[in-house]
């Protein structure tokens, strides 16, 4: 009994500090759906445009940039999603952040058929978002 009124006593403490409770409800905002959105940015293998969504060989080489909408170089972020195609095994995911162009073999040697790249504009502040989707394609 002593017990129970010292956990009470603290939980009062910590609701009243930081807000927790047991039916905290707290609003939600509306979810974007990333596929109804357009990539912000748009992908170049050797200055040659990459289609979203498109493919890319797992021998292709050369350099990566990339191009926000207004046609200017951006640093950019870089995602590769491999599956190692085990039953209840999560995706493995092998990212570079901040880069202004890539050799696009520092990713495919770690690629294989079927794999996922993601390419999204590097932003500097935080916790800011774009209101848009990664660019994408697929190795073959």
């Amino acid at each position: 009994m002593k017990r129970l009124l010292i956990i009470l006593v603290i939980f009062s403490f910590l609701q009243k500090a930081w807000g927790i409770g047991l039916l905290q409800v707290s609003p939600t905002k509306p979810a974007i759906e990333k596929k109804t959105l357009v990539p912000c940015v748009q992908a170049l293998l050797n200055d040659e445009p990459i289609l979203n969504g498109g493919e890319v060989s797992q021998d292709a080489q050369g350099t990566l940039t990339v191009e926000n909408n207004s046609d200017q170089k951006v640093y950019f972020n870089i995602t590769l999603k491999t599956n190692l195609h085990k039953k209840n095994e999560p995706p493995i995911y092998l990212r570079f952040v901040k880069l202004s162009k890539l050799d696009i073999r520092k990713v495919l040697d770690y690629a294989k058929a079927g794999d996922e790249i993601y390419i999204e504009q590097f932003i500097s502040t935080q916790g800011a978002t774009l209101k848009c989707a990664p660019s994408s394609f697929i190795i073959t």
